[in-house]
């Protein structure tokens, strides 16, 4: 939902026979959206799309008997969306539509949390389920069936190292804001604070240390210390650990050039 419509969902519908989520992953989604976006002002957005079409695929159906045998096959304890996501296409890979268990190898479960790949992957390819991909794959797809160019399949990639570093979002809301109030009177200032912005925009591996030697010298050090915010906001962003996804996501975007028929 980060482009501020529903179409990557409808496009979801369009590539496969039924999207469903869990009960508990919903309940996921509705305690933590706000902190996985940055755009603010979409808010009644977001709720209607949450309300609308994601509730819609909520699948009611019970399933405990799959969910006691990945506990019992994975001795996993934690009682979470991963945990029900994957005892839920367990589920819907033993069933059909005309053939009893037709749906064998194409229940696909979708996820950006690399650790359950270690964690399920193992047991999802054992039991014949499908694939468990992330939203780079699901985009890709939507780009090799032309839903999408390959300039938004890589705006997406951008958009979601931001996501994976909320605070980032909120030093460029903050820099922008200070920038249209006119308050700086320093050239050089200004364009120390738009080096930031560049560097948050296109962030790498390489930007946490860039920013801190901008953040250094004496004027943009400064101003840091009279604009308490924005000091708070730089500090949070540069001690997270989103930059351990940056490079996944950067080598993801080098391989995109790597994929068969992918048209820009």
């Amino acid at each position: 939902m980060s482009n501020g419509d529903d179409r990557y969902l409808r496009y979801a519908e369009q590539c496969f026979s039924e999207v469903k989520i869990c009960p508990k992953v919903f309940e996921e989604v509705g305690a933590n959206w706000r902190k996985n976006t940055y755009h603010e002002q979409l808010e009644e957005t977001f709720l209607s799309i949450i309300n609308g079409r994601l509730r819609s695929y909520i699948e009611h159906s019970s399933f405990d008997k799959e969910c006691d045998f990945v506990e019992k096959e994975l001795a996993y304890q934690k009682k979470n969306g991963e945990f029900f996501s994957i005892s839920l296409a367990l589920f819907y890979s033993r069933l059909g539509h005309e053939v009893l268990r037709e749906n064998l190898l194409k229940v696909h479960f979708t996820t950006d949390d690399a650790p359950v790949k270690a964690e399920f992957g193992d047991f999802y390819a054992r039991n014949l389920i499908g694939s468990i991909i992330d939203s780079i794959d699901l985009l890709t797809m939507f780009c090799l069936k032309g839903y999408i160019g390959k300039g938004e399949l890589h705006s997406f990639c951008t958009t979601l190292k931001l996501l994976y570093s909320n605070v980032g979002s909120k030093v460029l809301q903050e820099v922008k804001a200070i920038k249209d109030s006119g308050q700086l009177n320093s050239k050089k200032l200004e364009s120390q604070l738009t080096k930031i912005v560049e560097l948050i925009s296109d962030i790498d591996e390489h930007t946490r240390q860039r920013i801190q030697d901008l953040a250094s010298s004496q004027e943009l050090k400064a101003y840091l210390k009279d604009n308490i915010k924005l000091s708070r906001l730089l500090s949070t962003f540069l001690e997270s650990e989103s930059r351990e996804k940056i490079p996944m996501i950067n080598e993801r975007i080098n391989k995109l050039s790597r994929v068969w028929e992918l048209e820009y």
